[in-house]
């Protein structure tokens, strides 16, 4: 993180840190297509110079591409996507 902050002061960067699992799980199980809580809402971090302070969130993964996408100035329009941009 210190060297993305060094490059944001000095090379006029915006970086976007995003941290977070593939999956969750439950009980011995590893994932898969369904519905439960335990798998489809895990843990995330967002970091960005437009959030005043990281993001730390226990919601839904399904919100990370569309945040990501935006972020990234990529409009989401037409596409079928899960979830929505977390700011």
């Amino acid at each position: 993180m210190d060297q993305i902050h060094l490059r944001e002061s000095l090379m006029n960067e915006e970086w976007m840190v995003v941290l977070t699992t593939d999956h969750g799980g439950s009980g011995t199980g590893h994932g898969g297509q369904d519905n439960l809580q335990e798998t489809r809402f895990v843990w995330y971090v967002v970091r960005s110079p437009n959030f005043t302070n990281s993001l730390i969130n226990n919601g839904e993964s399904v919100d990370l591409l569309p945040t990501m996408m935006k972020w990234l100035g990529v409009s989401t329009n037409g596409m079928s996507l899960d979830g929505t941009a977390i700011y």
